[in-house]
């Protein structure tokens, strides 16, 4: 429709999303299940739309294009922020991926990656990370059914996932789950493993494709249980 958009969490209680709309002077918005709001709102339900007739050929009457994007912090632990993006700023993000092709060329490569959308895209890295930037660079987007933990790992290991986006929280768990396994194991396996990762990421240090490329062998067993061989990088923001 062209207009400048404001991205909210559908978790919003209709008073929280009623006040973050006011503050972003929205007129409309587009949901999936019933809202209370003011009746200065239009509330246009998602099914309903989907569900209208395609477009003719009549010709499209002149419109101003939004140019900006608006983005809310969760409000956890303080009120909720809106931050806006113009094109240029959009155009920028994208743009980025040449400057973390320079510093880590893991990160990107000639073949299809399919990154996974762990972030919603109202969460600025789930904006900038996976809508902006694996879709700029050509990626398959990966979507969840549901988040449950089974669900994330099948998820990953079925669709063959190579790339996930996301927060430090899920990164930190890993290692824990990881380490928690290890320790119920003999001490020759224990310190055999450590000392592969010592291993492991001082090649990775010095010769960073040589080392990953080891590390992939080293661990294969371990990789292809817990978040799949297809993995080739965790991409962590907040």
């Amino acid at each position: 429709s062209g207009h400048d958009t404001l991205l909210l969490d559908p978790s919003f209680n209709d008073e929280k999303t009623t006040s973050l709309m006011k503050s972003a002077g929205c007129s409309a918005i587009v949901c999936a299940r019933p809202r209370k709001l003011p009746e200065d709102f239009s509330i246009l339900d998602i099914k309903e739309l989907q569900a209208l007739p395609k477009c003719t050929d009549k010709p499209v009457p002149p419109v101003v294009w939004g140019r900006n994007i608006a983005l809310c912090t969760s409000g956890t632990t303080s009120d909720s922020n809106i931050f806006v993006y113009d094109e240029e700023t959009i155009c920028e993000i994208a743009l980025f991926s040449r400057q973390v092709f320079n510093q880590n060329k893991l990160l990107i490569d000639d073949a299809h990656f399919r990154t996974l959308a762990f972030l919603p895209f109202h969460h600025v890295l789930g904006f900038a990370g996976v809508f902006i930037w694996s879709s700029f660079l050509g990626y398959i987007t990966v979507y969840l059914k549901d988040r449950a933990p089974q669900t994330i790992v099948q998820t990953i290991q079925r669709c063959k996932v190579s790339q996930i986006v996301t927060v430090p929280l899920l990164a930190n768990s890993l290692p824990k789950s990881f380490y928690a396994t290890l320790a119920n194991q003999n001490c020759i396996l224990r310190e055999t493993v450590k000392g592969l990762l010592g291993f492991s990421l001082f090649l990775q240090t010095l010769f960073p494709r040589f080392g990953h490329a080891t590390a992939e062998r080293l661990f294969y067993a371990m990789r292809k249980k817990m978040l799949g061989t297809h993995m080739k990088s965790v991409v962590l923001g907040g």
